[in-house]
């Protein structure tokens, strides 16, 4: 019995230990947390516009918001109703005792209502960028924005910046999207959506008609060049297709193509033009005049000019053109000057501030019932007025920043006119000046050019009618412009320059980044890579990738030997470097990957090269060193282009050697065989350029057939692979430059076809006209070079004319490393007679 009394003391007391250290309130704070009414837990991430029921569960709470601008909660209820972008802390407290019992700290995002871009099309020609502007309503949404483009082969854009790039012509969607957060996929229905639609390549934009046979169009983006047959106009009423007769490039805006129909277009009428795939409609003229304009109003004194009446539609359509002295049965045309003379057609004024009297009447011939002639448009009298000589007026490309070396420029290819000019830099600027009838003008050493600011542009050189170019070094960054100075030193036009920062290089690419090459030691196959460094201003800087600035590292080999250390040892097995190239060989190398770090400087850029073993099933392909390549000769580089022409057996589809004794075949556009003229047997090559002594021959552009036939192994194989040439050196044309010389002496036929050319004509080479002086442009008077000629005769054996159909010339286009002459034919068409005094 006492030991049951001891037993129930103890008892007794671990009861009362237990109970002294059980805290009811803290045991509760430390399994409380606020969730949501169902019981799941409350997302850390809320948004405005919904609104979340909060709990705490076991104890009966109030709920405060540490900031009721981001989101406030109901008191009682839990009710958290997010209210704007930030971070809010919802704390509850026990409404028995008042103190907390659970906290939550929470993210208010808001959501896009919708999202808007600034353009709804984008119009760019091949390697032109744009930025697209993403509007998210409303502002204060928390969502991401993300650009991406449906085909990217034709247009490009930065995944969070919009700019598009235009890579080839055709047409893309860049799809705008507003997301929740950046993980978000695009295909969630959740996010909010905009389109733009990119076009690439020349579209037309607007037609206008200008006179009966004369269409101005405007298209979205410059154009280069155009012919005839580009553009269909149809007369909509009938289907008819009413010719074209030209088609020109404005000078001013290459945006506008102005078409020309040999057939008038003044029915009231439809018309459609078709440019591709681009149709734009218009409606013709009717004819109806209402207005008259007398033109010029303004002619240089001493010159005869012109005159001429224009009748108008109420759009400014010409409907009818009426020289002056032409009858019209419509239009009276009556011209007077006590201050010059009038000669048929033309006006002319003797002195600065002369003046003539025009008037022009247009007659309808119909009347109403008081006999009166209705619709009649009268000029009234309009004064033309003498003013100075040649006015300069300057066409869109009427200077441009060249390389130092570039003298001329033919300002109607030219697609992208330079204004720009990085510190340090020493350039050519050339120049085109045109008179007031849009004519070059002759007489360029009568205009100076000077800089308008020397502490940021130097200029130096006088122009003359054969250098129409001047010298400029950007001294600092600004702003400058060429000064234009007539002969009076008034300034007639101001051309802006603009000095940039001086380059350095801030990017770079390769042309391919991963290369494969088979290691069979016969092949010694190759992967050249060409290496391109950019500056700041998005150009290229040739100089940056010369050898002496490339190097390579290998950084990383698939197999355990060899090891990148061991390729860097001796690298010269796997990598060589010259020309703005790096080449990886493949000869006797491990088959494995190995990934290459390529330096430019600073740059650099990361390549991965397969070498492959040949193993499995042989095959058979014709390989050629390229399959398109220009013939044009810039210097010694060019003197001796070839393609190399292999007949390869693969193992596997990699090359395992090449089969000799194959037999080549070369074939022209007409399939005549060509192969002695222009495959190099014993070198295995197609001969694109060659040379004798620095004279150089061409392949003529064009396409060709490369056929391979070997029998292997019993069996014949033969392979067929195109070639195609093309040759951008231009053309040389002759322009004469007086009727008739005297009598070169004779010595020989040829010597008398140099001496009168040169004597009686100038070459036009890319827009200028230079002597032919037997430097530059050289006609040789020795009997191998060919001229088609006809020397005349008199009946004392006199000679008086040579008439020449062709001749030869070579022009000069400079040395080879040996100081030899590099002289490059063409052929120039005279056809006509020269005669001799």
């Amino acid at each position: 019995m006492k030991n049951f009394f001891k037993k129930l003391a103890l008892v007794l007391a671990l009861a009362m230990v237990v109970a002294s250290v059980t805290p009811t309130a803290l045991s509760v704070s430390a399994a409380s947390k606020i969730t949501l009414k169902s019981g799941k837990a409350a997302p850390s991430t809320v948004y405005v516009g919904k609104t979340y029921s909060l709990k705490v569960a076991g104890t009966t709470v109030k709920f405060y918001s540490s900031n009721k601008a981001v989101a406030t909660v109901g008191l009682t209820g839990g009710k958290l109703t997010p209210k704007a972008p930030g971070t809010v802390t919802v704390t509850a407290k026990s409404k028995k005792t008042g103190k907390t019992v659970a906290t939550k700290k929470f993210t208010v995002n808001e959501r896009a209502a919708s999202v808007a871009v600034d353009q709804a099309e984008l119009y760019l020609a091949v390697g032109g960028t744009a930025t697209i502007k993403a509007t998210k309503t409303p502002a204060t949404s928390t969502d991401v924005v993300r650009f991406l483009s449906t085909d990217k082969a034709v247009a490009t854009v930065g995944l969070t910046g919009g700019k598009v790039t235009a890579k080839a012509n055709g047409k893309a969607t860049i799809n705008v999207y507003s997301m929740a957060t950046k993980a978000t996929k695009s295909t969630s229905k959740y996010n909010k959506t905009a389109t733009v639609t990119v076009y690439v390549g020349t579209y037309l934009d607007t037609v206008k008609q200008v006179s009966t046979t004369k269409l101005e169009l405007t298209f979205k983006s410059d154009v280069a060049s155009v012919k005839t047959s580009d553009f269909k106009v149809v007369r909509d009423a009938t289907s008819a297709t009413l010719p074209v007769n030209t088609a020109t490039v404005s000078d001013t805006n290459k945006k506008v193509v102005t078409v020309t129909t040999f057939e008038e277009m003044k029915d009231g009428k439809t018309y459609t033009v078709t440019y591709g795939e681009n149709k734009v409609q218009f409606t013709a003229t009717d004819a109806t005049v209402t207005q008259l304009e007398i033109t010029p109003l303004t002619v240089q004194y001493g010159t005869e000019t012109e005159m001429k009446v224009l009748a108008k539609d109420a759009n400014g359509v010409v409907v009818t053109e009426v020289v002056y002295g032409t009858a019209n049965s419509n239009i009276d045309f009556t011209l007077n000057t006590t201050g010059g003379y009038i000669n048929g057609s033309k006006l002319s004024l003797s002195k600065i501030g002369n003046t003539a009297t025009a008037t022009a009447t247009y007659h309808t011939y119909t009347y109403d019932e008081n006999g009166q002639e209705k619709n009649v448009v009268k000029t009234g009298d309009v004064t033309i007025t003498a003013v100075e000589q040649v006015a300069i007026t300057l066409d869109a490309y009427n200077y441009h920043i060249a390389n130092s070396d570039v003298t001329s420029v033919d300002f109607n290819k030219l697609t992208e006119r330079n204004t720009t000019l990085a510190v340090g830099e020493t350039k050519n600027v050339v120049f085109k000046f045109v008179d007031s009838n849009k004519a070059e003008i002759t007489n360029y050493e009568n205009y100076t050019v000077v800089s308008s600011n020397t502490d940021v542009l130097l200029i130096n050189q006088a122009l003359s009618s054969t250098v129409k170019y001047a010298s400029i070094i950007a001294v600092k960054t600004g702003d400058a412009c060429i000064l234009v100075k007539d002969a009076k030193g008034n300034v007639v036009k101001t051309l802006a320059v603009t000095i940039v920062a001086a380059r350095k290089a801030t990017s770079m690419t390769l042309d391919k980044y991963s290369v494969s090459v088979s290691n069979a030691a016969t092949v010694a196959e190759t992967a050249p890579v060409v290496v391109k460094v950019f500056d700041q201003y998005g150009k290229e800087m040739s100089t940056e990738v010369e050898a002496a600035d490339i190097t390579v590292e290998c950084t990383k080999v698939s197999t355990a030997t060899p090891t990148a250390s061991t390729v860097n040892g001796s690298l010269a097995t796997y990598v060589t470097i010259a020309d703005g190239k790096v080449t990886f060989l493949g000869a006797s190398t491990t088959a494995a990957t190995y990934t290459y770090t390529v330096k430019a400087g600073s740059l650099s850029k990361q390549i991965v090269v397969t070498t492959k073993a040949p193993s499995g099933t042989p095959t058979y392909e014709l390989v050629l060193g390229a399959t398109t390549m220009d013939a044009v000769v810039k210097g010694e580089d060019d003197i001796k282009k070839t393609i190399s022409v292999k007949l390869a057996e693969k193992l596997g589809g990699v090359i395992n050697s090449y089969v000799a004794g194959a037999t080549i075949t070369v074939l022209d556009s007409t399939g005549k065989d060509v192969t002695t003229k222009y495959y190099d047997s014993a070198n295995g090559v197609f001969k694109v350029t060659d040379n004798d002594a620095g004279v150089v021959t061409k392949t003529p552009a064009g396409s060709y057939t490369i056929k391979a036939v070997a029998t292997i192994g019993g069996k014949d194989v033969s392979l067929v692979q195109g070639i195609v040439i093309t040759d951008t050196q231009g053309t040389i044309t002759a322009a004469r430059q007086v009727q008739s010389i005297t009598a070169p002496s004779y010595t020989s036929d040829m010597q008398m076809v140099r001496d009168t050319m040169t004597a009686a004509y100038k070459l036009v080479d890319d827009g200028t006209a230079y002597a032919i002086d037997n430097t530059k442009y050289i006609i040789p008077s020795t009997a191998e070079f060919s001229a088609e000629y006809n020397l005349y005769k008199n009946t004392s054996n006199v000679y008086t004319g040579l008439f020449v159909k062709t001749v030869v010339v070579y022009k000069y286009v400079g040395q080879t490393s040996t100081n030899v002459d590099i002289l490059v034919p063409f052929t120039v068409t005279v056809n006509e007679t020269i005669n001799f005094n």
